[in-house]
């Protein structure tokens, strides 16, 4: 292993405990339930495109995006 540049480390107790659970519960064999997933806030589109609008056009505006990108941006944002 050394010949690959791996290097083998000491487990410690907190490591074994770990792996001797995995070992007796694998993932599938228990009731295991993944947390139901968070409700979006809701959103204001119109905050959201003015922000990423404001955004680009500062990029513009700095030199790190041509015009044409942020033209191309700009109508991909409005739906154009």
């Amino acid at each position: 292993m050394r010949d690959l540049g791996i290097q083998s480390i000491e487990l410690d107790e907190n490591d074994q405990a770990i792996i001797t659970d995995q070992e007796a519960n694998p993932p599938g064999t228990t009731l295991e339930t993944a947390p139901a997933p968070m409700a979006a806030a809701p959103a204001e589109p119109e905050a959201t495109y003015l922000d990423e609008l404001e955004r680009l056009a500062d990029l513009r505006d700095r030199g790190i995006i041509s015009d044409d990108d942020f033209e191309a941006k700009k109508r991909q944002l409005l739906g154009l």
